[in-house]
């Protein structure tokens, strides 16, 4: 039953994976605002809203008729991630009510630490071999733009692989990320490719993934995402 709505809240068809690195912040990219939308065929499943900050990505998504979520990546110095919290509610939950699944992911050292509260109680587990690993937690451009940073600030001219934890499971997997040009790369994992359009600082403009006629499009309308405190996450429930 672990993170059994996280399974739930991905998107069976589109086995994205991650794309990073991310430059030191300047004052011009302190805060920066936006939304993501995930389109297939014609239809709008997914909308991630987000505030990026020098280090912290808060996010309210809404996946369409199945969940909504908000969750926090803790950042460091080139795009590392800490730290994830996680809440969620199934689409038609109340605004006022607790959240169904509260989650926690630390990274640290060679380990991620992961903790679920599904409504029994926090229950903890270890992924080893983790050093360096960025979360991903399918459809979501935000932890892909992370990725995607990462991997400009680790390698800004040639192809690199980062590692990524796939929340549920049990161990990493790695993403290669392959710049074309200025401002295009290609990520790939398994036989899956991701095409992303991105600026000087590897943040994300567009993305398409062929195979899955799947496409990612960022506006800049957003409400501001109200973060998960980093510890008091699964305590309030």
């Amino acid at each position: 039953m672990k993170w059994l709505l996280l399974r739930r809240v991905l998107l069976a068809a589109a086995v994205l994976a991650p794309m990073a690195a991310h430059l030191a912040p300047t004052a011009a990219h302190a805060q920066d605002r936006g939304t993501f939308l995930v389109i297939v065929g014609s239809d709008t499943v997914f909308v991630e809203r987000f505030t990026r900050t020098a280090d912290s990505v808060a996010v309210q998504a809404e996946l369409k008729g199945q969940a909504r979520m908000q969750y926090t990546l803790l950042t460091a110095a080139q795009s590392a991630v800490t730290e994830i919290n996680l809440r969620m509610w199934p689409a038609d939950a109340a605004p006022s009510a607790p959240p169904a699944q509260v989650g926690r992911v630390v990274f640290s050292g060679d380990v991620a630490t992961t903790t679920l509260d599904a409504g029994g109680g926090p229950r903890e587990a270890t992924v080893p071999n983790a050093r360096g690993a960025l979360p991903m937690l399918n459809p979501s451009p935000v932890m892909i733009e992370q990725v995607l940073m990462r991997a400009r600030a680790l390698s800004p001219r040639d192809s690199v692989s980062v590692p990524v934890l796939v929340l549920g499971r049990p161990q990493t997997v790695s993403a290669t990320v392959r710049w074309v040009g200025a401002d295009s790369a290609v990520m790939s994992i398994g036989p899956v490719e991701v095409h992303a359009r991105i600026d000087a600082a590897g943040r994300m403009q567009s993305a398409s993934v062929p195979s899955q006629n799947l496409t990612i499009v960022r506006t800049a309308e957003a409400r501001a995402a109200a973060p998960a405190k980093p510890k008091d996450a699964l305590a309030a429930r």
